[in-house]
């Protein structure tokens, strides 16, 4: 499953454990990035918090790392952004 909060952030990305490393994940991101590419206000670029262990997955998504790794309400994160 993908969510999009305000058509440019990433809120929610999963895939079962046992559908990894089966291309799931990109196809879910590539039918949530043709949506938002189709917007006649389509944003500049698409934005999630990792969490620290996704960070490689997100990367190979084409997503790079904004800053280092933060942490809000003891939630560790790292701030990612896909230009679009």
């Amino acid at each position: 499953m993908i969510d999009l909060r305000d058509v440019s952030h990433i809120s929610l990305f999963f895939v079962d454990a046992g559908h990894r490393r089966a291309g799931v994940g990109r196809a879910l991101l590539d039918a949530a990035l043709a949506d938002v590419r189709a917007l006649d206000d389509a944003p500049e670029a698409l934005t999630v918090n990792s969490a620290p262990p996704a960070v490689g997955a997100y990367e190979a998504f084409g997503f790079v790392a904004t800053s280092s790794e933060l942490e809000k309400d003891g939630i560790r994160y790292v701030p990612m952004r896909k230009e679009l």
